[in-house]
């Protein structure tokens, strides 16, 4: 019997939501890391125990080949889930950040700019980016667990520093990459010359530094919001529509 296929009655698909990108790698661990071998210790422990039920009650069976099998995936899983946790909640706290970071900057709509989300490009994604008529930045989200005792980021326009010591992924190279592609993006595809501005965002901290003459900004999200609602402008709405209408259809197919 024909009938008519179904299709979805969404007209087209949503904007990747803020932190998407680690909520994915969270799955990914969190089944590869945890559930499968989970679920196979699990079920080399049900044979076991089939196979000692069986020993008691004298049914013909050798389970101590399986006793064996079975101590060993959970030696060797047990191991490995800790570090698997470890690695959830670092990535959870990283989407938290996002998230936290995404709502702040609704506060720019009411001014013009348009938000995007989790742009995902081949090797790297980037957390936000923002066209309005202050211009078009990147935003690169670091959320980072604040020890018990003063913590401070300090930032010289190259180099980020937390406590005192290096910060162990350089985000300002990071941003910089950001800005790069960005750039290239835009121009290929409206042809527009436009000076992208990179940011990395440490939510919840204070920074102690300026950024002043430096090419990759190093603040917190209520500073970003503060900078932006006093910076001059230096696109028009046609621009911004322009930019914004190539990022938004990017971000909707990727």
């Amino acid at each position: 019997m024909k009938y008519n296929q179904k299709r979805s009655p969404l007209k087209k698909d949503s904007l990747r939501h803020a932190g998407q990108s680690l909520d994915e790698k969270i799955a990914q661990v969190l089944d590869e890391k945890i559930l499968t071998p989970f679920t196979i210790v699990a079920i080399l422990w049900a044979v076991v125990i089939v196979s000692w039920i069986s020993l008691y009650f004298k049914i013909p069976y050798t389970p101590w080949t399986l006793t064996v099998v079975a101590l060993i995936f959970t030696i060797f899983y047990g191991i490995k889930i800790p570090a698997a946790v470890k690695n959830i909640r670092n990535m959870q706290l990283g989407r938290d950040g996002e998230c936290i970071v995404a709502e702040s900057l609704l506060e720019l709509k009411a001014m013009g700019y348009m938000i995007y989300n989790d742009i995902v490009v081949e090797s790297f994604n980037v957390d936000h980016i923002i066209v309005g008529p202050a211009g078009v930045f990147t935003i690169e989200t670091k959320t980072y667990r604040k020890s018990d005792s003063n913590p401070q980021i300090s930032y010289d326009g190259n180099i980020v520093k937390i406590n005192g010591a290096k910060y162990e992924k350089d985000p300002v190279q990071q941003a910089k990459g950001q800005k790069y592609w960005l750039e290239g993006f835009i121009k290929d595809k409206t042809k527009l010359t436009i000076k992208v501005t990179p940011v990395v965002i440490f939510p919840g901290w204070y920074i102690n530094g300026s950024n002043n003459n430096v090419e990759v900004w190093v603040l917190n999200e209520n500073a970003l919001i503060t900078i932006l609602k006093n910076k001059e402008a230096v696109l028009d709405q046609e621009q911004i529509n322009l930019i914004s209408s190539h990022i938004e259809s990017y971000n909707r197919n990727n």
